[in-house]
C-alpha cells in the first residue's frame, strides 16, 4: 500500500478533530457504567426477599433498562471514537513503516 501525503494528514486530522468527543465519550462511559451499578445497589438494597429474588427485581425494573440502555449507549461511542482513532493510526504507522523502508533502500542503492 502506498501512503500518501494526503492520507497522512487526513489522519491526522482525525485524531486532532476526535481528541476532545472521544475523552468526552470516554467520560459518559465510565459515568454510564458507574450509573448501572448505582441503579442496581439502590434497587436491590430498595426489595425484600432472597438474594436471588432481590437482584432479579432490580434487573427487571425499569430504572435498570434506562441505566442499561445508557450505558449500552455511552460503550457504542466510546467504541466509535476508539475505532476511528486507531484506524488513523494504523494508516500514520504505515506511512512511518513506508518511509523508513524508502530511507532504508535510498541506503543500500
Amino acid at each position: 500500500m502506498i501512503v500518501t501525503d494526503d492520507m497522512v494528514q487526513t489522519a491526522f486530522d482525525v485524531l486532532d478533530q476526535t481528541r476532545g468527543p472521544a475523552a468526552a465519550a470516554a467520560k459518559e462511559k465510565r459515568q454510564a457504567e458507574n450509573a448501572v451499578k448505582s441503579t442496581r445497589g439502590r434497587l436491590y438494597l430498595g426489595f425484600v426477599g432472597t438474594v436471588s429474588e432481590r437482584n432479579a427485581k432490580a434487573e427487571c425494573h425499569p430504572d435498570m433498562r434506562e441505566a442499561t440502555d445508557r450505558d449500552a449507549e455511552a460503550h457504542g461511542l466510546a467504541a466509535l471514537f476508539a475505532n476511528k482513532r486507531s484506524d488513523a493510526m494504523a494508516m500514520i504507522d504505515a506511512w512511518r513503516t513506508e518511509s523508513a523502508n524508502y530511507r532504508g533502500m535510498a541506503r543500500v542503492g
